[in-house]
């Protein structure tokens, strides 16, 4: 009986944790942000990110880039952390099995990092314009679009001879996995303060470290949904609202870490 009860244990934990990361994030009538840090780190001579829950301070994921650097074509595995649900090291195959079972991937050396199981592969262009999932849950769903377009504003022009480039505002389409709708967000655009002769953003204190990274993505009613950038050196802080989803919140992450 305490063996089946474990079993149950990890299919509805891992099963949770799966629609945590692909669902849009609970909250739907709140203003709160889900928060996150995304920590960079070296694992076997590879960059990794792995998704930490602010509030826990539990890893919840993991995800890094597998593909060539000069492949036209970027993929980026994502891995669920089983010691997230703190399992003993002889269930673990179990949970293998099970998440196998939820998003059909074929588990080997190349599909397992320390304390992760890979449960879907994102797949983008090296202009980071469109992201497909691939994964039983998604269907191989392409689940963000982007379309960048400089503000060609003569003002914005003649201040950004000092910063050498234009303001670029980018509008996004997101595909909602549970309802597929779809979801139109854009960055925020920065202000020109003329104090401090430099174009600024209110990053409500979530982030603290000034960077080309740093974005805020808003929604048509000017809603702000995402919040991303430094806090430290190789960390950064997301922050995400719903509709929003975890794994919509890695694309944009991705996003920002390769400007």
């Amino acid at each position: 009986m305490a063996e089946f009860s474990q079993q149950e244990f990890i299919k509805k934990s891992s099963n949770d944790l799966i629609k945590f990361i692909f669902h849009p994030i609970i909250g739907k009538n709140t203003d709160k942000f889900l928060r996150f840090y995304i920590k960079k780190e070296k694992y076997k001579n590879k960059i990794i990110y792995k998704v930490i829950c602010q509030e826990t301070d539990y890893i919840i994921m993991y995800f890094k880039e597998t593909s060539c650097f000069y492949t036209k074509e970027k993929y980026f595995s994502i891995y669920l952390n089983y010691n997230y649900i703190d399992l003993e090291e002889y269930l673990i195959l179990d949970l293998e099995n099970l998440v196998n079972e939820f998003v059909g991937v074929n588990f080997d050396k190349k599909n397992i990092i320390e304390n992760g199981i890979l449960i879907g592969t994102i797949e983008t262009n090296n202009r980071f314009d469109n992201f497909k999932l691939h994964s039983i849950l998604s269907n191989s769903l392409y689940i963000a679009t982007q379309k960048y377009e400089e503000i060609n504003n003569y003002f914005q022009k003649w201040k950004n001879v000092i910063h050498n480039k234009l303001l670029k505002k980018t509008r996004i389409n997101l595909k909602n996995i549970e309802t597929n709708k779809i979801i139109t967000i854009q960055n925020r655009l920065p202000i020109w303060d003329n104090s401090r002769d430099l174009y600024i953003l209110d990053f409500k204190n979530l982030v603290t470290q000034a960077s080309i990274k740093n974005t805020i993505l808003i929604d048509d009613d000017e809603n702000e949904l995402l919040i991303f950038g430094k806090i430290a050196n190789n960390l950064y802080s997301l922050n995400i609202k719903y509709p929003l989803s975890l794994i919509h919140g890695i694309c944009m992450c991705i996003t920002s870490l390769n400007k």
